[in-house]
């Protein structure tokens, strides 16, 4: 969950991601309850999160202008979801034990596309994201784990983190 709603890691670990969109560049902006999200913004000459930056399947209709360089990004407790210009991706979360979770990402594109999109091109760029992503948060629950390790506090950039963790403990209060 904190992998998915923080992007500190990206210019590091995403190289690729980070040509595509700034770390910084998203706003967040839904901070109660159960669902917690906000956006971030594509670079200059990007239409989409993707191996080529290029739109893999016809835009989504009805989308505001202002909507047309931003990628959406919502927290639900065991589902993550990225609304895109041309495609929605989904992750759920099972957990599986306390130290084992279950992680499935489907995408969604539109379906009478034409031969001009390839929707491989979104499919590999976050298959080979996802998997960078696994390997850090398998690496960072190793450091958790350690009996030195010792929370720090949240920086103003990782506020649904914090969301996310009251919501949690909310939850486990009641």
């Amino acid at each position: 969950m904190q992998n998915f709603n923080e992007c500190y890691h990206c210019p590091t670990i995403h190289p690729d991601l980070a040509k595509i969109h700034h770390f910084t560049s998203g706003e967040n902006d839904l901070y109660k309850g159960p669902f917690l999200g906000g956006f971030m913004t594509l670079n200059n000459g990007m239409n989409s999160i993707t191996k080529t930056g290029n739109l893999s399947s016809k835009p989504v209709p009805g989308v505001s202008k202002t909507n047309l360089n931003r990628v959406y990004y919502s927290l639900f407790p065991n589902i993550l979801i990225s609304l895109h210009l041309d495609y929605v991706m989904y992750h759920t979360v099972i957990p599986i034990s306390p130290s084992e979770c279950k992680v499935t990402c489907l995408w969604l594109f539109l379906k009478d596309n034409n031969d001009q999109y390839n929707q491989n091109d979104a499919i590999e760029f976050w298959d080979k994201t996802n998997k960078q992503d696994w390997n850090i948060s398998e690496l960072s629950q190793l450091g958790i784990k350690s009996k030195k390790y010792t929370p720090g506090p949240y920086s103003g950039r990782e506020s649904l983190l914090h969301s996310f963790d009251n919501y949690y403990l909310s939850r486990l209060n009641k």
